[in-house]
């Protein structure tokens, strides 16, 4: 037996709850996401130095790494809320500026070139993960007023200057750069026999540190200490409670278009490369709702994998997949349909069509004044069936969103026919039959 302190799992930047690691049947604990963050920064320069990149891991360089890895976003979504602003002249900047407490002549010359060696960080991005915002690595500007709140608050306090800024914001963004040119190349060349196994090597290791580096940005590596067998393989369980995102591009307020707002697939990112065999299986402990149909898988770009593995399955309840092909991708989004339970999506439905019912027989009787009481009743029986269901208290916010299409098509409905009714009421009283 001997103690690690092992790397367990990537987990989203998003609200976790009853997050349980278990390692070799023992219950373990994570370490703190800062010193996480301080060994993913290590990691991605050790991935950089392998392709010849990044010489130099000066103190200050790996500081600034480890808190665009860190940075959390979400006290800061008021300015974050709407990405251009970041990209404003400086003197119209009221979020990185007041934080920063440089002279504003200094500071407002410096922000120009911060500025410009975002975008070219940003427009790298775009190649590797789905662009965020919000993320520290893809937007090293948005993260500075953090750095700077955390140096100052070490003992003794720390304090960078304008240049000192300038020039790790300068030297990150042209490793990037050179990275992404390495990678390149080696694509250009990867049809000539001749190229040489060291170069592809570096090559490799180039792209493995521009996906890493970009993928910390939305992401954080769990980190825990425990103690495990060296002579026999174990087993790694991770279990956690995640928020649903209907959208995979979903981040603080980004706005999206409507069919996103009321779509029905739920996705999430896991890590499917970190072990000899990854095990992923996605369950709704809500009775109300139901898995639909085979989940979908893409990557880090989502772009569709129509790749094979050893196992996948899907079910009302719960959507399984297993792979320990080596040649896997690092990290994928799954979607799953969700979807009404049968008795519940077919009693919506009827109560839908008999809505519709009623509102072509009023719309087509009630003018020439032949509405009988009998007509009347049915056209009664659905509203009450709409109104009910309308009203219900749902018994969780998960089967509500899945039902709120049919909701809204119900409440368009009731509307319209009390309008109709209204409407054949008013006409009434006009020809004096009220």
């Amino acid at each position: 037996m001997v103690e690690l302190l092992l790397p367990i799992t990537e987990l989203p930047k998003v609200p976790l709850l009853d997050l349980k690691i278990t390692v070799a049947g023992q219950r373990v604990y994570r370490v703190s996401k800062d010193v996480s963050a301080r060994i993913q920064a290590r990691y991605v320069i050790e991935l950089a130095q392998r392709a010849n990149l990044l010489k130099e891991d000066s103190e200050d360089f790996i500081d600034f790494l480890t808190f665009l890895f860190f940075f959390p976003s979400y006290p800061y979504e008021r300015h974050l809320r709407n990405y251009n602003r970041l990209f404003y002249p400086a003197q119209d900047d009221v979020y990185i500026k007041p934080a920063l407490q440089f002279p504003s002549r200094e500071f407002n010359a410096a922000y120009r070139e911060w500025s410009t060696h975002a975008r070219k960080i940003r427009r790298l991005a775009k190649e590797y993960c789905i662009t965020d915002y919000a993320s520290g690595a893809e937007n090293p500007l948005a993260a500075l007023p953090y750095l700077f709140q955390e140096l100052r608050a070490r003992e003794p306090a720390v304090e960078l200057t304008v240049k000192q800024v300038t020039d790790l914001m300068e030297y990150l963004r042209g490793q990037l750069e050179e990275a992404a040119d390495m990678v390149k190349e080696t694509q250009k060349s990867s049809s000539n026999p001749g190229t040489q196994s060291a170069t592809k090597e570096k090559s490799e290791c180039a792209r493995r540190f521009l996906s890493a580096y970009f993928a910390y940005g939305y992401r954080w590596m769990a980190f825990a200490r425990c103690v495990v067998p060296l002579d026999e393989p174990f087993l790694i369980e991770v279990e956690e409670k995640r928020a649903i995102y209907f959208s995979p591009g979903r981040r603080l307020n980004r706005k999206s278009n409507l069919w996103k707002r009321f779509r029905k697939e739920a996705w999430q990112m896991v890590s499917v490369a970190d072990a000899e065999t990854n095990h992923v299986s996605i369950r709704v402990t809500d009775t109300a709702v139901r898995l639909i149909g085979r989940p979908r898988v893409r990557d880090e770009l989502f772009t569709d994998l129509n790749e094979q593995v050893e196992e996948e399955e899907g079910t009302h309840e719960l959507c399984l997949r297993q792979d320990s092909n080596r040649e896997r991708r690092e990290r994928i989004y799954i979607g799953c349909r969700l979807g009404l339970t049968g008795i519940h999506s077919w009693m919506l439905r009827l109560t839908i069509v008999l809505t519709l019912l009623g509102i072509m027989i009023m719309a087509w009787r009630g003018p020439a004044g032949y509405l009988t009481g009998n007509e009347a009743t049915v056209i009664l029986i659905p509203v009450s069936f709409s109104a009910a269901f309308l009203l219900a208290r749902e018994a969780s916010t998960l089967s509500a969103r899945v039902k709120i299409v049919h909701q809204w098509i119900l409440l368009i409905e009731l509307f319209a026919l009390l309008g109709l009714s209204f409407i054949l009421l008013m006409l009434g009283c006009l020809t004096g039959k009220c």
